[in-house]
């Protein structure tokens, strides 16, 4: 489901969308204006707003991945979720291990990029699309299959990009 904050104009696409009727949740596939709905989080994008983790968004599947410099990065968010927001989190390895944000001077390079890869495409906390690969040489590959795409390292380097969209 892609809802869009009037507020801001930002739009969010959240995993799991729920009703609340009296005692009763429902999970929904479509919302109305003038209804009432939850979108939890359970303090996962809170702490990734923090910069505790990184967080994506995978354009194909529901669940949320967390990307963190080490085992103990994803001990301490396992441990503050439980404490700060009353989560018992399971944390389990993802065949993912190299996450590179992907920016291009033309729009629609960058959209077949993304429409060819959607099966390892996934959005950060500013939205920045980014790839998710197993292993470097994979990462290799794609970069020489793509020469327009840039890849950055780190978010901050195509994280200003998107950032700027958002604020202009």
């Amino acid at each position: 489901m892609n809802l869009k904050v009037v507020r801001s104009g930002k739009g969010l696409r959240p995993n799991t969308v729920v009703t609340f009727m009296s005692q009763k949740r429902e999970l929904l596939d479509e919302a109305f204006a003038g209804d009432i709905i939850g979108i939890p989080n359970h303090g996962v994008l809170q702490l990734g707003e923090e910069g505790a983790i990184q967080v994506f968004r995978p354009i194909a599947g529901s669940v949320l991945l967390l990307g963190a410099v080490g085992q103990l990065q994803f001990e301490v968010v396992a441990r503050r979720l439980e404490h700060e927001y009353g989560v018992k989190a399971r944390i389990t390895g993802s065949r993912f291990q190299v996450a590179r944000r992907v920016t291009c001077d033309d729009p629609q390079e960058l959209k077949r990029f993304i429409d060819a890869n959607d099966h390892r495409m996934a959005y950060d906390a500013v939205d920045a699309p980014t790839v998710l690969v197993e292993y470097a040489p994979e990462l290799r590959a794609i970069e020489s299959n793509w020469p327009k795409i840039r890849f950055h390292a780190l978010r901050e380097h195509a994280g200003l990009v998107f950032q700027q969209r958002l604020e202009g």
